[in-house]
């Protein structure tokens, strides 16, 4: 279903998670869409409270953190903003 947590345990289980996350980190495109990208679906998850918990034990405050402190990228800062909002939802 869509927008619904069916798909959480099977994300968590498969790793796609930890992937955006090292996407967003790790990404040295020519572009910051993947990061861009990565970051916004990110965002998406964390409406969900079993994929916010995995996310927290994977220290995703500290991580989002130091890719705003490295970004110049307007867009990356707004859409890492939008994850410790709702991360805080």
């Amino acid at each position: 279903m869509r927008n619904s947590s069916n798909l959480c345990e099977s994300l968590i289980r498969h790793q796609a998670l930890v992937t955006l996350l090292e996407v967003v980190e790790q990404d040295a495109g020519p572009g910051n869409s993947p990061k861009q990208i990565a970051l916004f679906s990110i965002g998406n998850l964390c409406v969900y409270d079993e994929c916010k918990k995995e996310f927290e034990k994977l220290n995703i405050r500290l991580r989002i953190d130091k890719i705003k402190r490295t970004s110049t990228d307007r867009q990356i800062i707004r859409y890492a903003d939008r994850v410790i909002n709702k991360l805080n939802d």
